[in-house]
């Protein structure tokens, strides 16, 4: 499937390109292509994990991991517990 561009793309590119970024979220209505634009700038990074909130990743835990808090050193342990990957020290957690 080919990618549509949107206006969003530029400022995401902008987003990244910054030295240092702050938590990402995107916000809007629905069916207008945030996941799309996203996963588009996920292939610009290394490493790209997509957390999705409005689905059910409750068989996961991944839902359980943002609803115990901020922790940055127990957030990271659960992620790796519930996803079976690493996040490294200078990893960017984004939703």
């Amino acid at each position: 499937m080919n990618y549509l561009c949107r206006n969003i793309d530029d400022e995401l590119l902008r987003w990244k390109n910054t030295e240092h970024r702050k938590v990402l979220l995107l916000r809007g209505a629905r069916q207008v292509g945030k996941s799309s634009a996203v996963r588009e700038l996920g292939k610009k990074f290394e490493y790209f994990v997509e957390v999705n909130l409005e689905r059910d990743d409750r068989e996961k835990g991944v839902k359980a991991i943002f609803e115990k808090g901020l922790d940055v050193n127990e957030f990271v342990m659960s992620w790796h517990r519930c996803t079976k990957r690493r996040l490294s020290q200078t990893a960017h957690c984004y939703s």
